[in-house]
C-alpha cells in the first residue's frame, strides 16, 4: 500500500492478524510519497498505521534486482504501532521503519510517535546486509521495546573482509535514526568466533553521529561488537545494560563507515552518560570513545575516558566472572539467582510525545557545567534537513543564575543520576532563555520559477507549481523566428497513470519570431489530478491543424513551496498559536504568587502560584486571561501539571496529576510572543522567587488535541508506562536487574 501521488492521503490503516509465507519479495510495503531527491513539499499525508500480530516466514526468497526484499517496509507515517509480530527466516531486513521525514526534506513536521514493540524477528538477512533485523530511521520519538533480534545473518565476503566482519548484519540498527528510546530488548547472537563467517557483527548499531537516543535495560548476548556509534554529537546514553559473552569489543565509539572521512571540531561527551551497565566474557579491547584522547582501551581505561569528560554518569559498569543468565546460549535469558545484575537496572523516565516540542529540560546535573541546563527536544521542523548535520542543530539550552552542583538532587522520575533542582529564593537561583535573535521567518523566497528547455528551439518559464483556480503567466522563449508561423499553448492535465483530458487554451501570437511571448492561463481542478502538461505548438493558422512544431514540459500540481524560516522555533514561538507548558515540581508551602516558568511582559505566560498557592497560568495577548486550579498545590508533594493554551477551541486549562482540574473560556486574539528572557524558576521581582524542586520541563506549541492525545494517554504512559516494567511486563520495585529481564520473571526462550 502506497502513496502514488503527493496530493494522496492515507489514515487510519490496519494489517493485523496475517499469515504470510514464502514470498519472493517482501510482505508488507506501506508507504507515503516521501521519496530520495524529493526535498520539498507536498508529500502524500500518512496518517496512522498499525501492523499487530502477523506472523512472516521465508519472506523475501527471490528479490528483484536492487531490492533488498525486506519484511515489513514503513515508510514515514504519522503515528504507528508494530507489536506482536514474528518474523522467522526473513531475506532481507525483518522490521524497517521510516519515521519523520526523509534527509534532505524542508517539510514541516510537527508530531512523530511510533511504537516498536513485542515482536520477534529471528534468522533475519539473509540474503541482504548493511541492515538491521529491526531497524529504525530517520525522526522520533519512537520507543523500540520488548523485541527480540535474533541470529541477523547479512553475510558479505568472508574470505576478503577482516576478523569479526564476514557478516554485516545488526540486531537493532538506528540507521540515522534520531529521538529513539530503546528498552527492554534482547539481541540474540548465535556465533560470535571472529574467524568463522557465521559471525554475528552487532547488537545495535548506529549510523550517522545521531544524539537523543537512549538504550536502557537491554539484554545483549554473543555478538562480535556490542554497540557501535559515532559520538561527534554527544546526547546519548548507555545505562543499566547487560553485555554477555562479546568477542571482539563493547563500545566501538567513534567514527563509523557512514562518517569515516568527516572531520568534527567538537565533541559534545559532556551530554552522554555510561552507568551501571553489567559485562561477562568481554575481550580486553574493550572499546573506544572518539574526542578523549583515548584510544582502544581495557574497560577501566573506558572508565577513565568517560570520567575526563565529566559525563552525566561516567562508572560505565561492572565486569564479573559470574554467570549472569540461567542458560543464554539455548536462549533462557532470566537472571540467575543472585546474579551480578542485581539492582543494576535503571529507572528511567520516557516522555510522551507531543507536536512541535521546541524546549525538554530533565535538569540532570551537568558535570561539566553545572550551570547549564540541557535542552533534549526534537522537532523536525523545516530547517531540520541533513542528518549528516542534526547532531549540529541548534538548541534551548537554560542558563543558570546561582546554580550549582549541589542544587541538583534525586528526583522522582529516575535513579542513575541526581535529575532535579533544588530552587533556593535566598540564593536567587533561576534559569534563563534570552529572546531568540531575528523574526521567525526569512524575507528571502525561494525560487518559485521552473524554467525549461524541451527542445532545442524554445525556453518555457512557468511558476514552479500550477494551483487550480488561479491564473498563471507562462513564458515562451523562442531561440529563433519562424516565417509565417503562429505560436499557441494549449494547457492539459495529468493522472498518475497517464494523460487526463484538455484544460484549457491561451490565444496564439500572430508572428513567431525570436524572443519572449507571455501567456495566462487559469487552471482547473480535476479528480486525480496528479500534474499539468503544457503542448506548445506553431502552425500557420495558430491551430494544431497543420502543426510544424511542437513540444511540451510538465509542471507539477499545489500550492507554492512558503519561505523557510529563518531560525529555529523556540519557546518564545507563542505567537498566535496553542501551546502548552508541562512541569514535575515539588512546591514546598508558602509559595504565594511565585512562578515557574514566566515568559511574560507585556505579552507572553507564566505559569506559577496564586497567593494561596494554587496553581496559576495567565496568557496575555491583546489582554490577559488566566486559569486556576481549584485548590493549593504547594503541599510539599511532586506534582504533574500541563498548562494549555488552545485558541483552536478558546480554553485555557491546567492539567493535575493526570486530570482536568480547571477550564477558562477564553478568546486570545493578537500575539502572546514575549520578546524577553524565559525565566524557570522566577518571574518579574524577587518576590516571584519559588522555592520547592523541578525535575522535568516541556514547552510544546500545539495543543493536546494538536499531539492526537489525551491527559489520560499522556499520564498513564509517564507514570505507568513499559519503561517502568520488564521484558514481561512486571513491574520494577525499588530497583531491578540490569537487561531486559529482571529477577523473579517467568520468561524462559527467545527462541
Amino acid at each position: 500500500m502506497k502513496a502514488v501521488a503527493d496530493t494522496d492521503s492515507m489514515d487510519e490503516v490496519v494489517i493485523c492478524d496475517n499469515d504470510i509465507r514464502f514470498t519472493d519479495f517482501g510482505a508488507m510495503d506501506l508507504e507515503g510519497s516521501a521519496r530520495w531527491g524529493k526535498s520539498d513539499p507536498p508529500f502524500a499525508f500518512f496518517g496512522d498505521l498499525k501492523v499487530l500480530r502477523n506472523r512472516l516466514n521465508e519472506i523475501g526468497r527471490r528479490p528483484v534486482r536492487s531490492d533488498s526484499a525486506h519484511a515489513i517496509n514503513i515508510g514515514f507515517p504519522e503515528t504507528l504501532e508494530v507489536a506482536g509480530n514474528i518474523l522467522e527466516r526473513t531475506y532481507g531486513a525483518g522490521i524497517f521503519v521510516f519515521m519523520g521525514k526523509g534527509s534532505g526534506e524542508t517539510s514541516d513536521i510537527p508530531l512523530t510517535r511510533g511504537f516498536v514493540h513485542h515482536n520477534k524477528a529471528v534468522q533475519t538477512l539473509l540474503a541482504a546486509n548493511d541492515w538491521g533485523g529491526i531497524e529504525t530511521w530517520q525522526g522520533g520519538p519512537v520507543y523500540v521495546y520488548n523485541n527480540i533480534s535474533a541470529n541477523p545473518c547479512g553475510y558479505w565476503n568472508w574470505a576478503a573482509n577482516p576478523e569479526g566482519n564476514s557478516r554485516l548484519g545488526f540486531a537493532f540498527y538506528l540507521d540515522g535514526a534520531f529521538k529513539n528510546y530503546y528498552f527492554n530488548n534482547i539481541a540474540w547472537g548465535a556465533n560470535n568466533d571472529l574467524t568463522s563467517k557465521y559471525c554475528n557483527r552487532s547488537a545495535f548499531y548506529q549510523a550517522t553521529p545521531t544524539i537523543l537516543n537512549a538504550f536502557f535495560n537491554n539484554t545483549a548476548y554473543r555478538f562480535a561488537e556490542g554497540s557501535g556509534w559515532s559520538p561527534a554529537g554527544g546526547r546519548q546514553l548507555f545505562l543499566g545494560n547487560v553485555w554477555d559473552d562479546i568477542s571482539q569489543f563493547v563500545f566501538g565509539h567513534g567514527k563509523q563507515k557512514e562518517d569515516e572521512g568527516a572531520t568534527y571540531s567538537n565533541y559534545q561527551l559532556d551530554s552522554m552518560a555510561y552507568s551501571r551497565n553489567v559485562f561477562s566474557k568481554i575481550p580486553e579491547t574493550f572499546g573506544h570513545l572518539e574526542g578523549t584522547g583515548f584510544g582502544q582501551t581495557n574497560l577501566d581505561g573506558f572508565k577513565e575516558a568517560a570520567e575526563s569528560q565529566k559525563m552525566l554518569a561516567y562508572d560505565v559498569g561492572i565486569a564479573t566472572q559470574a554467570q549472569i543468565m540461567h542458560n543464554p546460549a539455548q536462549g533462557d535469558m532470566r537472571p540467575v539467582p543472585n546474579s551480578p545484575a542485581a539492582g543494576k537496572g535503571v529507572k528511567f523516565f520516557v516522555p510522551w510525545s507531543l507536536s512541535r516540542t521546541v524546549g525538554e529540560w530533565n535538569f540532570r546535573c551537568n558535570n561539566k557545567t553545572p550551570a547549564v541546563a540541557l535542552d533534549e527536544h526534537w522537532y523536525m521542523s523545516p530547517l531540520v534537513v541533513n542528518r549528516d548535520n542534526y547532531y549540529a542543530l541548534p538548541r534551548h539550552d537554560l542558563q543558570g543564575t546561582n546554580l550549582e552542583a549541589s542544587d541538583y538532587i534525586n528526583g522522582p522520575l529516575e535513579d542513575w543520576c541526581k535529575g532535579a533542582i533544588r530552587f533556593n529564593p535566598a540564593r536567587g537561583t533561576v534559569l534563563t532563555l534570552p529572546p531568540p535573535a531575528g523574526d521567525s521567518q526569512s524575507t528571502e523566497q525561494p525560487s518559485e520559477k521552473l524554467i525549461q528547455s524541451p527542445a532545442d528551439w524554445l525556453e518555457v518559464t512557468t511558476d514552479s507549481m500550477f494551483e487550480p483556480g488561479k491564473e498563471h503567466t507562462v513564458t515562451v522563449k523562442l531561440k529563433k523566428t519562424f516565417p509565417g508561423q503562429k505560436l499557441m499553448v494549449h494547457l492539459h492535465w495529468l493522472k498518475t497513470d497517464g494523460w487526463g483530458g484538455y484544460d484549457s487554451h491561451s490565444f496564439y501570437t500572430p508572428d513567431a519570431n525570436a524572443g519572449s511571448y507571455d501567456f495566462t492561463l487559469n487552471p482547473s481542478a480535476h479528480d486525480n489530478l496528479n500534474a499539468y502538461s503544457l503542448l506548445i505548438g506553431m502552425s500557420p493558422t495558430g491551430n494544431w491543424e497543420g502543426v510544424t512544431e511542437n513540444a511540451s514540459v510538465s509542471v507539477p500540481y499545489g500550492q507554492p513551496t512558503p519561505p523557510l524560516p529563518s531560525r529555529m522555533p523556540g519557546p518564545h514561538d507563542t505567537d498566535q498559536n496553542n501551546f502548552l507548558v508541562e512541569v514535575i515540581f515539588q512546591a514546598v508551602a508558602g509559595n504565594q504568587g511565585t512562578a515557574l516558568v514566566s515568559c511574560i511582559g507585556e505579552r507572553g505566560y507564566e505559569l506559577g502560584f496564586d497567593n494561596s498557592g494554587a496553581l496559576k497560568f495567565r496568557v496575555k495577548a491583546d489582554s490577559e486571561v488566566s486559569v486556576t486550579s481549584p485548590g493549593t498545590v504547594a503541599d510539599g508533594r511532586w506534582h504533574h501539571a500541563i498548562a494549555e493554551a488552545d485558541r483552536s477551541s478558546g480554553a485555557l486549562r491546567l492539567y493535575i496529576d493526570g486530570k482536568l482540574a480547571a477550564q477558562q473560556n477564553a478568546t486570545l486574539s493578537g500575539s502572546a510572543r514575549h520578546t524577553g528572557n524565559l525565566m524557570v524558576g522566577k518571574g518579574d521581582g524577587q518576590a516571584t522567587a519559588f522555592s520547592g524542586a523541578i525535575d522535568f520541563l516541556r514547552i510544546a506549541l500545539g495543543s493536546l488535541e494538536d499531539s492526537k492525545t489525551t491527559i489520560d494517554e499522556l499520564y498513564t504512559w509517564q507514570f505507568d508506562g513499559p519503561f517502568l516494567r520488564d521484558f514481561t511486563g512486571r513491574k520494577a520495585g525499588a530497583s531491578r536487574t540490569a537487561g531486559a529481564i529482571d529477577s523473579g520473571s517467568n520468561f524462559t526462550t527467545v527462541h
